[in-house]
Order: C-alpha cells, then structure tokens, then sequence
C-alpha cells in the first residue's frame, strides 16, 4: 500500500507546479524574441567588437571600457566587463547568429523571474500569490526593452545577482560574504547593482538597530559590502584611466527640472504599462506637465517617507530593503550626476524595481481579504501584460521596425531615432530615403545647440557621411568627415571613416597615410590595421587592371568588381557582376564567379 503524500510535501509540489506555469507563460510571450536580429547597440557593442568575436583569456574583458575601441580614444563611461564576456560566449556557441543570444537573454528573464518567486515565497506570500506575481514581472510590457534587445542583457546580469544576493543574504558571516560577491558580479555587469548594495545595506542598519548592537557588530556586517564596492571601483578607475571618458555637462538647473520631469515620467510608465516607447522626453525639451507631476509625485514620497521614519519599527526590515531596492535604480538615472544620454527616462530602467515590486506586492497580499476578486483582477491584469508585451516584442525584431515605431512617437528636439532609422535604410542600401531624415536631424541638433549647448551639434554628421558614402557622392562624404576630424581630432572614428570614403573614391595613397596616421595615435584600432591592409591589396590590384573603359574583357571587368566589392563599393560591385552574369560573351567561369560575387554582396 502506497504511503500517504505528507502535506509539507504536497505543497513543494503545489508551488513548483505553480512556478513552472508562470515560467511557461513568461516564455509564451518572448516566443517571438529569438526570431528578431541584432539592432540599435548591438552592432557596436557584438558585431563591430573583436574581444566578442573572438574569444580571448577571461583577463582580457576586464581591462576595456563597455563599448570599447582603442586606448586613449574617447568612449562612453560604462564598465561592464561580464556582459561582453557573455556575449563572447554566445558568439562561441552560436557562431555569431543572433539566435543564440537571444535565447540567453530570455533564460536570464526567465531566471530573474524565478528569484522573484523565491524571494516572494521567502516574504511570505502563498504559491498562487508567488505565481501571479512572478507571471506579472515577467510579462511587464516596460520590461521589453530589456529583454527583446540583446544589449538589454545588462539589466538582466545585475537584476539576476542582485535579487539573487538579496536571497541568500542572511546575517550569518558567511551568508554576507556569498551576498557581496553576488553584488560584486553585479557591478561588474551594470551601475544599477548599486541599488542592490543600498538595500542589503539598509537592512543591515535596521537589524543593528533594533536589536541594540555595538559598533563592532555593525562594522562586522557593513564590511564585505565595503570590500565589494572598494574593489569594483578601483577596478573601474584602473581601467577608466586609460581611455578618455565623455561626460556631458548639462547645467545644473537643468538637471534639477529633467530629473523632476523623469519622476513624473516614470511614475506615469508605471500606472500606463501597456505602451512601452523606446525613448521617452528629450533632454533640454522640458515638458512643464511632466515636471508638475514629479513634483507632485516627489513630495507624498517624501511626506510618507517621514511618516515610516517615525513608524519605523512596525516595518519589517525586509520591505524596507525592497523600497530601497525599487527607488535607488530611479534615482541613478535622474540626470542629477550627468549621464550620456539624450532622453529623458526609458523602459529598461524600470526592470529591477519592477521586481521589487512584484515582490513587495506578493509580500502584501497576505493581508487581502478577498482572494478570489485578486485573483480574477490579477489574470486580466496578467493576460494584457502578456499581450501588449508580445506585441511590443516584434518592434524589436529589426532595425527598421524598431525606428519607424519610435519615430511616431518621437519627442521633440530628440532627432536619435530619425538618425537611427537612417542608418538601418543605409543598411539596406536604402541611402536615398536616408539622406532627407538626416538633413532634418541635423536641422534639430543643430538648432537644439544653438539654443540651449545641450545634445550634440554633430550627432548626425557621421551617419549623413555614410549616407552621402552609400550613395557615391564621396566627395561630399568626404567634406562631411573632415568637417568632423577638425571638430573632434581626438575622435579616430572620424578619421577613419575620413580615410575608408577616400578609398571608396580609389585615392588609395591619402586613404593609406589616414590609415597610417591613425595607427600611429592608436596602435590598437584593430579596423585601420585591417583597413590598411584591404587598401593596399586594392592598390595593387587595381593599377594592375588599368583605367575602365568600355568594351574591356570579361575576366577584367570580373576582377573589377572584386576590387569594388573589397572596399565596399557594393552598388558597383553589383553592376558589374550582374552585367557579367547575363552577358553571352562571359565564359562560364566568369559566369559562375560573377553570380557567386552577386551573392555574397547579396545584389538584387
């Protein structure tokens, strides 16, 4: 006779039961993540990144800001050494298809939902309330951005270990040291990790506090989150010190107003979920509507938060560490410190403190009285989170789509996503419908610093470069990127792009000592090594050829095209090999090699 199930074990199995259908509805609604392509920061920060395509000793991805590029050159201040080291793993396995990395973004949601059913089991809360809560996060329509991107993925690491410190952190000595390292690993993926640091730390105090502790006790407990925050930043500073870090100087007045307009505009994302944007506001477009708001929103903060100080020890130490855990990200991304970005809040902010929330809410329903109306409220609630954020979901499928969409939406005196989906129709050798989006961009920028000094007067410049490039106007390509190098001659992409136009324009000798020179500044910039090297390659091959003229044999108008194709002439290359392909007085190897050159420049 079989025994009888013990009741602790039937509700192990009721709650794992539980957990795998919140974990399946979350996956139902990224079904369609992996099906979409590399987009937006994804080509610098994986495709354009040597360190990711070739996988190197692991000490090599501690030792290079996050978007990289040669020592001394200026880049971004980002320091997030295990999120590229992800990405080199994926293109090991995956072979560089974005497949891969896509399926790793949606295990590593998957995952941080998991957390946060445990966490929420931890605070109390029932399977079911633990479940719905879970399913809730994970199909958050904000959380799309951090999830469907694959450069997302910095959000997912540093949520992954900060919620994962925040479970196994406990006040035994060991405990505390396993909860630091954790939040080491998620400063070492993104910023936002500090947030995980306040919260253990605020709990910290509270249990000091209430159980009367001495100075030794408090200091015992406050040391190995000291000891991780010490060794994260001196690793940054050390690596910080060799590159030239941009930081924009927005004035603080205008700080002050962006940060209340981001208040209220994050407090409003929360209460409209279901209409995720990609970029939202526009620094030194200040919308008095939204400023109103975080105002409104920033004093009954600040009153209850007077109101819990004084009723402070009727709250449990553990809600007090996921309010901190919520607001703390917020507050990285006020733009009270300057911050290299042109908008003013954004969705993928939003994904840590929406799992503290959830977990805060779970926490909470143990006090709800009608369970069956939150219940019936929280599937509905469920079903159109899960909807809107499948939806959404496609807009990241492709460059395009991604860009037309924020176009619609697009804020005034914000011309990123005009320059955004400019470059993707370059990339679709779409340059003419190109080149009028990024006149207007420019006209915005330009216009935007003349009034107010903020945003960048040459933001678009590049990418009309590249347009005019795309288009074969290179000498008007190449006034454009030397109006560039004069600007920002400490800038090497600019020379570099100076350099491949007149290439493309066949002076192989001026692209030659651009190249040179860069490489002399710059002896790491892997592209102008490379670049030297396909120019002078060309230069051998075309003097070999001649000057084109009419009616020139088939096997030279082939090698032509090869040469065209090499340097990136691709409308050229195209030409010529579909001539070939067609022409009755090409022989069959030509043919053949014509049709094969057609394909791998993917000509229409």
């Amino acid at each position: 006779m079989t025994a009888p199930i013990e009741p602790s074990n039937r509700r192990t199995e009721r709650g794992a039961t539980f957990l795998v259908l919140a974990l399946a509805f979350v996956a139902a609604v990224y079904s369609n993540a992996p099906l979409g392509d590399f987009v937006w920061d994804d080509t610098s920060l994986v495709l354009d990144q040597s360190i990711v395509r070739e996988l190197r000793p692991i000490g090599n991805y501690f030792d290079q800001m996050f978007f990289g590029g040669p020592e001394g050159a200026p880049t971004r201040a980002f320091y997030r050494p295990l999120v590229i080291l992800s990405f080199a793993l994926d293109w090991r396995v995956w072979g560089g298809s974005p497949l891969g990395f896509h399926l790793t973004n949606v295990a590593l949601h998957l995952l941080a939902c998991g957390l946060v059913y445990l966490l929420a089991r931890r605070e109390g809360a029932s399977a079911a309330a633990s479940a719905f809560v879970t399913a809730a996060f994970g199909a958050f329509p904000r959380s799309t951005e951090a999830v469907a991107w694959i450069s997302g993925r910095t959000d997912l690491l540093a949520t992954v270990f900060v919620l994962a410190a925040l479970l196994v952190h406990e006040r035994a000595a060991g405990r505390r040291c396993l909860g630091a390292c954790l939040l080491f690993l998620g400063l070492l993926s993104k910023e936002v990790a500090f947030a995980g640091a306040a919260a253990i730390a605020v709990r910290e105090f509270v249990w000091w506090r209430r159980s009367g502790g001495g100075l030794r006790s408090i200091a015992s407990a406050a040391l190995p989150l000291v000891a991780c925050a010490s060794i994260y930043l001196a690793i940054r500073m050390a690596v910080q010190q060799a590159y030239q870090v941009k930081t924009p100087g927005a004035p603080l007045g205008l700080r002050l107003l962006t940060a209340l307009e981001a208040v209220g505009s994050y407090f409003w994302m929360v209460l409209d979920p279901l209409r995720p944007r990609t970029q939202i506001g526009a620094m030194g477009e200040p919308r008095p509507v939204w400023i109103a708001l975080g105002a409104v929103v920033l004093l009954v903060a600040v009153l209850g938060a007077v109101r819990w100080w004084r009723s402070e020890r009727n709250v449990s130490p553990q809600a007090i560490a996921l309010v901190v855990l919520a607001v703390v990200p917020i507050l990285l991304v006020l733009h009270l410190v300057p911050l290299p970005m042109n908008f003013v809040a954004a969705d993928r902010f939003l994904y840590l403190p929406s799992a503290a929330a959830a977990v805060g809410i779970a926490a909470w329903s143990r006090g709800w009285r009608h369970a069956r109306a939150a219940r019936i409220a929280a599937c509905v609630v469920i079903a159109a989170f899960g909807a809107a954020a499948h939806a959404r979901v496609d807009d990241w499928r492709s460059e395009t789509a991604l860009w037309s969409e924020a176009i619609q939406h697009r804020p005034r005196g914000n011309a990123y996503p005009l320059v955004r989906y400019a470059e993707a129709l370059i990339r679709e050798d779409r340059p003419e419908e190109a080149l009028p989006l990024l006149l207007e961009a420019r006209e915005i920028e330009r216009e935007l610093w003349a009034r107010t000094h903020l945003g960048d007067a040459y933001g678009s410049e590049g990418s009309l470069g590249l347009a005019y490039a795309a288009m074969g106007r290179y000498a008007e390509a190449g006034q454009v990127f030397q109006a560039l190098v004069d600007a920002r001659p400490r800038d090497p992409s600019n020379a570099y792009n100076l350099a491949v136009v007149r290439a493309l324009d066949l002076d192989f000798d001026s692209a030659s000592r651009g190249l040179r020179e860069i490489l002399s500044r710059y002896p790491a910039h892997e592209g102008a090594a490379q670049e030297l090297r396909v120019v002078a390659d060309a230069k051998l091959r075309w003097e070999a050829l001649g000057p084109e003229f009419p009616g020139e044999r088939a096997d030279v108008r082939l090698e032509r095209a090869k040469v065209y194709a090499s340097l990136g002439r691709r409308r050229d290359a195209c030409r010529l090999a579909g001539e070939l392909r067609g022409s009755e007085a090409s022989d069959e190897r030509v043919r053949v090699d014509a049709r094969r050159l057609a394909e791998l420049n993917r000509c229409r």
